[in-house]
């Protein structure tokens, strides 16, 4: 069982018993290989979720990377309106001032 759920050990275990045990050997080979597999497997499966979530993640913070530069369009565009009433304003009162 040991060189199921640490491989190593059971790769350890195989070498030193090889000779003396081979039948003994064989079997704690064949669990610490079923061990690494397994444990590839998991791997692969956790890679494979958290690869999506990250895939997800990056998409979430481009679209709030694009709401942050409309926003930013839109103030910009705000404060040229401003900017544009405000010269407006001027030239209304200039033009009262002059025609009176």
């Amino acid at each position: 069982m040991l060189s199921f759920f640490i491989p190593l050990v059971g790769l350890i275990l195989f070498l030193v018993y090889r000779d003396r045990q081979p039948r003994r050997a064989k079997a704690i080979g064949k669990f610490a290989l079923f061990g690494v597999g397994l444990a590839a497997a998991v791997m692969l499966v956790c890679a494979g979720i958290f690869g999506a979530e990250w895939q997800r993640q990056r998409e979430i913070d481009a679209a709030l990377a694009d709401a942050d530069r409309a926003i930013e369009e839109a103030e910009d565009t705000r404060r040229q309106m401003e900017e544009v009433q405000r010269a407006m304003d001027a030239a209304r009162r200039a033009m009262e001032d002059y025609y009176g």
